[in-house]
């Protein structure tokens, strides 16, 4: 039997590389394959100058999140979705990038957070300075994505999903809710 590559259909430049990329939106969670520059992180692509007005995911994944009945993914060859609609986003576990801070930056703590976007559920911890918290972070940085570290994301309606531990995820500020706890 021949072995088949998942990346055999897509066409990808000297420059580019492929990531496999988890969107969530209010009422869905997304995966697929995204083709972006070498230079590229994946991880925190959206916060950059690079970032398109839509991903284009190849090779998708759509799962509905609104409903406590567990239905199977959708499989399309290719899926536009606009990065208004992405509330959070992170690269597909094993893939991984350094993390996006120094980690000897003084005067930075982790605050414990959680972030929902829709039915879905996300604990991490947020860096900002000492003197902050999570309202003044949020009223000051005015970023369309923020880190969220060592985050663990469940789903509230369905459970099955089991938890899905991560180094770090993007939530963008205007869609998701953040809370402590």
């Amino acid at each position: 039997m021949t072995e088949i590559n998942p990346h055999a259909a897509l066409t990808v430049a000297e420059d580019e590389k492929i990531i496999s990329l988890m969107l969530y939106t209010s009422n869905t969670m997304i995966w697929g394959e995204v083709i972006v520059k070498q230079a590229i992180r994946g991880s925190t692509w959206l916060r950059t100058n690079a970032a398109p007005d839509k991903i284009v995911l190849n090779n998708a994944k759509l799962l509905p999140t609104t409903t406590t009945k567990m239905m199977q993914p959708t499989g399309y060859r290719e899926l536009i979705v606009p990065v208004t609609s992405v509330g959070a986003y992170h690269l597909i576990p094993p893939a991984t990038d350094p993390l996006d801070y120094d980690p000897t930056e003084p005067n930075r703590v982790m605050v414990p957070v959680v972030v929902l976007i829709g039915s879905t559920k996300i604990i991490g911890k947020m860096r900002m300075t000492q003197h902050s918290n999570l309202q003044r972070y949020l009223d000051v940085t005015h970023e369309s994505y923020s880190s969220v570290y060592d985050a663990e994301i469940t789903n509230t309606l369905i459970p099955s999903l089991g938890t899905l531990k991560i180094p770090y995820l993007q939530a963008r500020q205007e869609i998701c809710i953040f809370g402590t706890m």
